[in-house]
Parts: structure tokens; sequence; C-alpha cells
């Protein structure tokens, strides 16, 4: 298997459909309410560590807020995470109460991206298992958000 296959980032536009609603810095509004949410679920590198700039924090997720000035950027990145524990975390997150900003953040995202898989690669992770819980994952939060 390739580092291309085990390094997923997957990119997830709630909708395909052409849409009426105005574009934000060259993106799609694709729930047309004039802000465009991103929500980055992910790892360490999604989190930041490794930012020296920014003290282990933010990374590529606080330069893409800072690229789009009009959007929202919600970074859920957790250090150390792989794909079955973010299956986990995005389950639970639609089941408890606690976690009620995080749902917040999914449910009115434009993009949501899915960066995860270095975990599972260096801890020897069947790859399979890596892409079924992507599979879950995606087909998870588009049923929670179509709902």
């Amino acid at each position: 298997p390739s580092l291309f296959a085990l390094s997923f980032l997957l990119v997830l536009f709630l909708s395909q459909m052409a849409h009426a609603c105005p574009e934000i810095d060259r993106v799609p509004d694709l729930n047309c309410d004039g802000v465009l949410q991103i929500t980055v679920l992910g790892d360490s590198l999604v989190f930041g560590i490794g930012d020296t700039r920014n003290s282990n924090s933010g990374g590529y997720v606080l330069r893409t807020e800072r690229r789009f000035r009009n959007s929202n950027v919600s970074n859920l990145g957790r250090p150390g995470f792989r794909a079955e524990q973010l299956r986990t975390l995005v389950q639970d997150i639609f089941r408890k109460r606690s976690l009620r900003a995080e749902r917040a953040a999914l449910l009115k995202s434009d993009v949501i991206v899915l960066d995860i898989g270095r975990n599972d690669f260096w801890l020897f992770e069947p790859t399979t298992a890596t892409l079924d819980n992507l599979k879950f994952i995606s087909g998870y939060l588009r049923r929670q958000i179509e709902r």
C-alpha cells in the first residue's frame, strides 16, 4: 500500500448540487448562512503539534483560518488519534451533551476535512481497517447532517 493511501485527506463537501448562494472567499456557502464554516477532524497534525510558530497548536488549520478571512474554522484535532478513535469521537459528538460545541460546528459546516491515518500507518494498523473507519465516519456525518 502506498503512503498516499494511508495518509488520508478526505474533503467532504456536504452537498454536490449547484447552489444559488454566494461564494465566500471563492468557496461555496453550501448552507447559505453567510458564513464559511470549515471543520477539520484528525490527529496531532490537525491539532498543530510541530507548529513551532504557534506553541504546538494551530498548524495548517490556523493557517487556513488566516487565509480565509471570512471564515470560521473549527479544529477538532486530537494528538495521537487513529481512525478508530476518530470514529468513536464523531459518534460521541452526536450522543453526548458535553460535546455540544463540536456538534454545532459540524452541523453548520460548509466543508468538513477528515485528516487521519498517519498514526494508523505508524502503528501498523491494517489499511483496510483505516479505510473502513473513514467510510463509516463520512457516511455517519452525512446522515447526521442531513437529518
